[in-house]
């Protein structure tokens, strides 16, 4: 914190890198593909690529568009990593390209626009060809397609991968459904040659045997579990923070209504804050009568409705005063954790911690 935020995120570089190491540990050799899509799963891309950067089984970062893969151009060129672009890039785009970035080709249709393209520009375009394997999202169903994509000219194919759907739960339905898409997925590409790769992090904690050159880690880097209630088997710990300021305090009378719609009334005289987050933060309206904040070490109920900029906490036990500081997402109470939170919405870890926006990011050693 610079002493002029009012709501910010410390991201923890050691816990980062420690869950870099034990990610390493638990891939048995394989190299490590970092996904930093969606800035990072919220942690901020440029400062979790910095941190990650001179770690040599991080072959790859991996990202969602050309656009997010161009703001870690730089730091991929600097550690030497080539950059993996999941979505869709338009033909268009291709003015974007760096040396670098690899394309995902998910149908044959696709690979003659980006074939017909490279053509005419005269380049050659760096791809990774993504099979659906039985997700039904994007990806080829066949071998005749594959084999098609690969003779297009102006592509140079260099991996082939899918994704498991299901690979975070330890339910016999799910296990069964993994190894039925890791079958078809070996179907349509044994022999091809190349680099292949299918492990997302429940892959890489609890698919272990399954062969490929590289894996591919998301939110486990970031400390958190990849399925509700599906314990870890590895060390990981959380690497962010989100922290906020005490802005106010004021008493309220019993009968005192707070924030919008009056959903909360004071029953009796309680100490109130006003805490400058709210949903435009990424801090949910869901919240609503139902988040926790840390204060002083004492846990404040979030009062009422959240606000587009602010929330309203009870501190009646915290002797809070402006200028203190309160956690939001902390690992330092269950009631600030963010698979907790999540479960509490009736939502997922990434879906809270891909919200956040608007505030600074700090590096903290």
């Amino acid at each position: 914190m610079t002493g002029h935020d009012r709501t910010w995120l410390e991201i923890d570089i050691e816990r980062l890198r420690h869950n870099a190491r034990a990610v390493i540990s638990a891939a048995n050799g394989k190299k490590i593909m970092a996904v930093v899509k969606a800035n990072a799963y919220g942690h901020g891309a440029r400062i979790v690529c910095d941190a990650l950067g001179d770690m040599p089984d991080i072959s790859h970062f991996a990202v969602s568009s050309i656009d997010e893969a161009a703001e870690i151009a730089d730091i991929a060129e600097h550690y030497g990593k080539d950059i993996l672009i999941f979505g869709y890039t338009p033909p268009e785009a291709l003015s974007k390209l760096h040396g670098r970035f690899i394309l995902s080709v998910g149908s044959l249709a696709y690979g003659r626009d980006l074939s017909a393209a490279a053509t005419a520009r005269g380049i050659t375009i760096r791809a990774h060809i993504k099979i659906d394997s039985g997700m039904s999202r994007v990806g080829i169903d066949s071998r005749e397609e594959l084999e098609r994509i690969l003779s297009l000219p102006g592509l140079l194919p260099e991996g082939l991968y899918t994704h498991f759907a299901s690979a975070d739960s330890l339910a016999k339905e799910d296990l069964d459904f993994t190894d039925r898409q890791y079958d078809k997925f070996l179907n349509i590409t044994t022999g091809i040659g190349l680099p292949i790769h299918s492990q997302n992090s429940g892959g890489i904690l609890y698919h272990d045997s399954v062969k490929s050159d590289i894996a591919r880690a998301g939110i486990i880097l970031y400390g958190l579990p990849p399925g509700a209630g599906t314990a870890v088997p590895i060390d990981i710990k959380p690497v962010l923070t989100l922290k906020t300021t005490v802005c106010q305090v004021k008493l309220l009378r019993a009968g005192s209504a707070v924030s919008y719609g009056g959903r909360f009334v004071a029953e009796r005289a309680m100490s109130a804050a006003v805490l400058p987050i709210g949903y435009a933060d990424g801090y949910f309206r869901a919240f609503s009568n139902k988040g926790t904040v840390l204060i002083n070490g004492v846990p404040c109920p979030v009062l009422g409705t959240v606000c587009m900029d602010a929330i309203i906490a009870d501190v009646s036990a915290a002797s809070a005063k402006p200028g203190d500081t309160a956690l939001v997402y902390s690992d330092k109470h269950e009631l600030t954790s963010i698979p907790y939170n999540a479960a509490l919405i009736d939502t997922i870890s990434y879906e809270l911690i891909c919200a956040l926006r608007r505030m600074p990011r700090y590096s903290q050693l």
